[in-house]
């Protein structure tokens, strides 16, 4: 997860004055109940700068803290929704002239008693407009201020989903949850993804907490942030436990901590507001936020408890420290003092009443729990599956490099041979995820060295050593590796062959590379490979030159697509596969279909070198289509993003040279090639 993010943009602000002069000119005139004519500000495009309190009064008035304080830029027409404090809070801007405006505020507190409120206000531009009374815990009262500071010009914005309109959003169930998904979008083609996230992280919480409410969460995945939610600007999410509603950013760019947002939801549904020390704390208990509060220890870089006990302290401080802190600590106090103490301890306290209720239920100082804290700290013993699936959850969240900063963490702590060959394999895996081809190169030999004779992958660890000499450039080491792995193991041998075919490829032997890919495909069963063997082979016959060959290079190319179809059936969300039925496509001249394919792939593809060899595929088909301008950009894309020296002779070449490819379909049975002897079959 990571977590110090900000939402990006969508509004562009402008001075009051030059939006006035602007609106005048547009407006029209009318006449005011004095007589005094009102500019009418023109509607659309315009949204309202809010400065939204909350404070929290104690039952006797003595004693009075702020809880938020935000600034949101509140959409004309257009419902507004956010969460602040204990309440959901609902904004209308319904219409505003030059000094005025007209706000419909909708508001209900969270918790078993909920307190709802319908006011409609209309007032000036610096004025503050408040609800009072709201009811919060042991008779103390929320009050809520919306002063609005000026009108700024909402700039056109591509996000116009709302998941209050119908339509927008598709619904798939799972167990616990509803899932909210936008057509086509990347929450679309993960849904799977975020079903296990989610599902994976709230049964144990489930069980664990015994919670037994009725009714699932309703979760939204927004492909951008939209002007009408109240983002959380650290960590992209929004919350609505009143009507049992998460909405999290889900896209390339940022993936909301679903995990983590439907959990706090669902504890905000059964226990109530309180503040965010706990009610994030609790949420992150089976987390592994251990690790960063751990070593903020060593570091000496803690943040203090007391600091973070209120709203405004937790919000103001470095979300990253103290969303670790907060499920460390609170952890702790659950497993150290028991998970009844912890709850009546969130169930009676909020901002004024926190500290007064550790001490009471604690019978200790904040200072001293804390003290305690770091001592349960420093003697934890963290585990194996701890880290690794803390990992996990952070690659899945696409946050690769937090991913490898926990395994490497990991390393620390192994005391077994074992240990250090998982967290070995999981850095490797992250390494090579981003680019990172040396050391991903130098981990794998590492692991092949220790893990030969000793474990049943260390033949997969050397395939992979094969695979990144070859990425490096490292030809002659690659090709002893494949031999040596051929050799070796005879599931492996058919990867190791057109691993072997690849460098011949490489290497510029086609006649070689040729004769090789038709006694593969002969014999091939893997759909994998089929759609790999005949992708290279349809192309190397369908080059121009000597060894052209157009009936040959088609049959080859429609057996690569048949096996990509089978495995894009079987798994949705596989960018590769569509890939390769997107070069098939391309192979067989079938141009706008390639299109779609290459551009989806590269939709649902994260990785460096798989998204240098898509964009280089998108370059050779704007060549094909006479596009040599957007053939040109592709290239550079790709050239400026995957270093592999494979990758870079790729766009190079394109850069150079414009793609071509006979495409012909004559006569199946003129073929004069054959590029099998039996069909392959299906796995």
């Amino acid at each position: 997860m990571s977590l110090n993010i900000k939402i990006p943009t969508i509004m562009t602000r402008i001075s009051y004055t030059l939006l006035l002069l602007v609106a005048t000119a547009l407006a029209v005139s009318s006449v005011s109940a004095k007589g005094a004519p009102t500019v009418v500000v023109q509607q659309e495009g315009l949204s309202v700068k809010m400065n939204v309190r909350v404070h929290l009064r104690s039952a006797d008035s003595s004693k009075v803290v702020l809880v938020e304080d935000r600034v949101w830029d509140i959409p004309l027409q257009k419902r507004f929704g956010g969460f602040l404090a204990n309440m959901s809070v609902e904004l209308n801007v319904e219409r505003i002239d030059s000094i005025r405006l007209n706000l419909k505020v909708f508001l209900t507190t969270v918790g078993s008693t909920p307190d709802s409120r319908s006011r409609s206000f209309n007032y000036e531009l610096g004025l503050p407009a408040k609800i009072a009374g709201l009811r919060g815990k042991a008779g103390a009262t929320y009050e809520i201020t919306f002063t609005p500071q000026s009108f700024v010009e909402q700039t056109a914005t591509e996000c116009q989903y709302n998941h209050r309109d119908s339509g927008s959003f598709n619904i798939d169930p799972t167990a616990n949850f509803d899932i909210h998904y936008v057509k086509n979008s990347l929450g679309d083609y993960h849904w799977n993804k975020v079903k296990e996230l989610l599902e994976s992280e709230y049964r144990p919480f489930k069980k664990g907490f015994d919670i037994n409410h009725p009714g699932k969460i309703h979760y939204y995945l927004y492909p951008c942030a939209t002007s009408t939610v109240a983002w959380d600007p650290r960590f992209g999410f929004a919350i609505d436990p009143t009507r049992s509603q998460a909405l999290g950013v889900y896209n390339h760019d940022y993936m909301a901590p679903a995990h983590l947002v439907g959990i706090l939801t669902q504890v905000m549904r059964v226990y109530g507001y309180a503040p965010p020390f706990l009610a994030e704390g609790i949420s992150g208990y089976f987390y592994f936020f251990d690790f960063e509060a751990l070593s903020a220890v060593h570091d000496s870089a803690i943040i203090p408890i007391r600091t973070l006990l209120t709203t405004q302290g937790y919000y103001t401080a470095d979300p990253i420290l103290a969303t670790s802190e907060a499920a460390s600590f609170c952890r702790f106090l659950a497993d150290t003092y028991g998970i009844d103490r912890f709850r009546k301890l969130y169930s009676e306290s909020d901002d004024l009443t926190i500290e007064s209720k550790i001490k009471e239920l604690y019978k200790v100082s904040v200072e001293e729990l804390e003290r305690q804290w770091v001592n349960y700290l420093l003697q934890l013993r963290p585990s194996k599956k701890q880290f690794v699936k803390r990992a996990r959850l952070e690659a899945a969240g696409n946050n690769i490099d937090l991913a490898i900063t926990v395994m490497q963490g990991a390393l620390v702590w192994d005391t077994t041979f074992f240990d250090t060959l998982v967290t070995l394999s999981e850095l490797a895996t992250f390494y090579s995820e981003t680019g990172k081809y040396k050391i991903a190169l130098r981990t794998y030999e590492t692991l092949y060295a220790r893990a030969e004779g000793n474990n049943p992958k260390h033949l997969y660890y050397l395939l992979r050593v094969g695979y990144f000499q070859s990425l490096l450039g490292d030809y002659e080491g690659a090709g002893k590796t494949y031999r040596t792995l051929r050799e070796s193991d005879t599931l492996l041998a058919s990867v190791a062959d057109f691993n072997l075919v690849r460098l011949q490829i490489f290497s510029g032997d086609t006649a070689g590379a040729i004769e090789v890919l038709q006694n593969l495909l002969a014999d091939e069963t893997d759909q994998v490979l089929l759609a790999e063997e005949g992708n290279a082979l349809g192309y190397l016959l369908g080059a121009p030159g000597k060894h052209n060959d157009p009936a040959g290079s088609l049959e080859a190319f429609e057996r690569a697509a048949a096996a990509a179809h089978y495995i894009v059936k079987s798994s949705p969300s596989d960018g590769p596969s569509r890939f390769r039925l997107g070069l098939a496509y391309m192979g067989m001249g079938e141009l706008d279909m390639a299109h779609d394919y290459l551009n989806l792939a590269l939709f649902l593809e994260f990785r460096p070198r798989y998204i240098g060899r898509e964009l280089v595929a998108l370059g050779k088909l704007a060549d094909l289509q006479n596009d040599r301008d957007l053939a040109l950009t592709y290239y550079q894309r790709a050239d400026s993003l995957d270093q592999s020296i494979p990758g870079q002779k790729a766009s190079g070449l394109g850069l150079k040279k414009r793609f071509t490819l006979k495409v012909s379909k004559p006569e199946r049975a003129t073929s004069k090639k054959s590029t099998s002897k039996k069909s392959g079959s299906q796995k």
